[in-house]
């Protein structure tokens, strides 16, 4: 089913703190599909995850110097966004606002790309349904309303949560000694430079080829540095914990509560301050096209590396902090056994760069680097069956429009 996104504006704009009063209005959402002949499908309500749009903004607020990493409270409100054009209930995009003790605090605009989960879900759902057909191409518009009975019984607090910020370790650091190199590249202005060792990406081909046919991971630690020269921030990679008793097979490795007792146990036996910044799996690319040509699997776009819904969802529940990354390593064949990063940008997992330090001079590795040919075959019998619906899906070009 072939979709089209609807209106979006600036991404991340910076925004001024409002009249904090505008944000005890509280709305409900909702998403209005339609056919490319104008008709309507439908209008579904819609919930809506907020929690990493709120973690990007608190994150980028720390990056600017604008917010505190000190334990304290911080409270956060979501506001939508009309369209220029139209006005209210039509939404362009929304704004997220944090205060804390510490500061006076930070507005953040997002678009309505941030929703795209929310629309395949609903997509999906009308598919199901039947009152949409397979490949049928759509359009849709969000909606907010203002909930008038919440508004008159909620609580008086302008805000929508005030929680405890836990204390987050920040080293001050030159990125050229951490790197041992000058920063390389181009990665995006929104994602905070991330070394990984070349060790680590070493430790953990030779783990996914022990590991075959079954997939295998562990958790990635290290440190939060500011740059005293840039005063961004930046993550070291320092090391990867194996992940034990997961219960794992050809396409799925599930952590158990055993698995983070005995990550946290490792982390105290290291007693170096490091910090969880994410998590490391494989993928048997070498089982699931078993039967495919060499020259077929280089190309298929399961060697690219990707997250499946699955694996969203694992990050999303164990690293929902901003600064969390998955590394995939892609176990295509002997000879071809790729990495690929992945991290929170704008509250959404995005394929990212990432510096390589170690053994030879530091190397930016772009994201780009590890996409597959333009004209590769979509042939492959296993490919499909992951795109249409196996545990790593992908999002094929017919879910995206």
């Amino acid at each position: 089913m072939r979709q089209q996104l609807g209106p979006v504006m600036a991404h991340r704009a910076p925004a001024p703190i409002e009249d904090v009063t505008m944000t005890a209005q509280r709305y409900r959402y909702a998403m209005r599909v339609f056919r490319t002949d104008g008709t309507c499908v439908g209008q579904v309500a819609t919930a809506v995850d907020w929690e990493p749009a709120i973690e990007s903004a608190w994150l980028d607020g720390v990056r600017r110097g604008a917010l505190q990493t000190t334990d304290g409270t911080r409270a956060s409100a979501i506001r939508p966004l009309w369209q220029a054009e139209h006005g209210e209930p039509y939404v362009s995009g929304f704004r997220v606002t944090i205060v804390s003790d510490e500061r006076d605090g930070i507005s953040e605009d997002f678009t309505i790309a941030y929703l795209k989960p929310v629309v395949r879900r609903v997509l999906a759902d009308l598919l199901h349904e039947g009152y949409l057909k397979e490949n049928e191409t759509v359009q849709y518009q969000f909606l907010a309303f203002f909930d008038e009975a919440h508004a008159k019984a909620g609580p008086s607090s302008p805000f929508t949560a005030r929680e405890v910020v836990p204390l987050l370790p920040i080293k001050g650091s030159r990125f050229s000694d951490v790197a041992g190199g000058e920063r390389s590249g181009d990665p995006q202005g929104a994602d905070i430079p991330t070394i990984v060792p070349q060790r680590i990406l070493d430790q953990t081909r030779d783990l996914a080829r022990g590991a075959r046919p079954n997939e295998t991971g562990g958790i990635l630690i290290g440190y939060l540095h500011r740059d005293t020269e840039s005063n961004d921030l930046f993550a070291e990679i320092t090391g990867q914990i194996p992940a034990v008793h997961t219960t794992k097979d050809v396409d799925r490795m599930t952590f158990t509560s055993e698995t983070w007792a005995a990550a946290r146990a490792a982390l105290e036996l290291r007693n170096r301050q490091e910090i969880y910044l994410g998590w490391w799996h494989s993928h048997p690319v070498r089982e699931w096209c078993g039967e495919c040509p060499k020259e077929k699997k280089a190309a298929c776009s399961l060697s690219r590396g990707f997250l499946s819904v699955d694996d969203r969802q694992l990050h999303r529940v164990a690293f929902p902090r901003a600064y969390t990354c998955a590394l995939v390593v892609s176990d295509v064949d002997d000879d071809n056994i790729g990495h690929a990063l992945f991290g929170w940008r704008h509250g959404v997992l995005e394929r990212r760069g990432f510096h390589v330090s170690g053994n030879t001079e530091l190397v930016y590795v772009p994201a780009s680097a590890a996409r597959p040919a333009e004209n590769r075959s979509t042939e492959c019998p296993s490919e499909e069956l992951k795109q249409e619906g196996g545990n790593h899906a992908t999002e094929s070009s017919s879910n995206d429009g």
